[in-house]
């Protein structure tokens, strides 16, 4: 029978998995994502802006960087941090890598309607992500499709399933 070399990293990794969490936690907190929104700022810079003890400002944005919530230019007290790309982009993309010719990427959603006058429980889970992480939001079935197009799907529908939700879909 084979036999595994036993280590101590995955007992490791679940013991420590809380910090990700928390620190992504406390950026949110301090409305880093908003506060940064399009420009770059080096450390020093945005961590006077947020009101961050200099002593941490490195540990805290590279730690951020390494887990793709940041961005950073350059290396050093110059280099430049800035927002990641967007998901819901990011997570479109992401999706098409993986799909075969031909696959199709479904989003199951309370998708806001694309006059943004119907689905009231849509509206409100949108203004709650706004008000629980400063930066999330819910979309509309054209935000949808413009996402997906931009990292190459070819066609797109929208399929309204129970009550607010929806079947957001986009084939490659």
């Amino acid at each position: 029978m084979p036999t595994t070399e036993a280590t101590h990293e995955p007992i490791m990794q679940s013991a420590f998995a809380f910090w990700n969490a928390k620190t992504l936690l406390t950026a949110i907190e301090f409305d880093l994502f908003t506060q940064l929104g399009d420009q770059k700022m080096t450390g020093p810079e945005l961590g006077k802006e947020l009101g961050i003890h200099p002593r941490g400002i490195y540990d805290f944005f590279d730690a951020l960087v390494a887990m793709k919530f940041l961005e950073r230019d350059g290396e050093g007290p110059e280099s430049r941090y800035f927002n990641n790309t967007s998901g819901k982009t990011f997570l479109v993309r992401k999706a098409y890598d993986a799909l075969p010719e031909g696959g199709a990427f479904i989003a199951i959603e309370s998708l806001i309607d694309d006059a943004r006058r119907e689905n009231v429980f849509g509206l409100l889970m949108s203004l709650n992500m706004l008000i629980e992480t400063g930066s999330g939001f819910d979309y509309t079935g054209a935000d949808f499709q413009g996402w997906c197009r931009e990292v190459g799907f070819k066609r797109f529908e929208v399929l309204h399933l129970a009550g607010p939700a929806s079947a957001a879909i986009a084939y490659k």
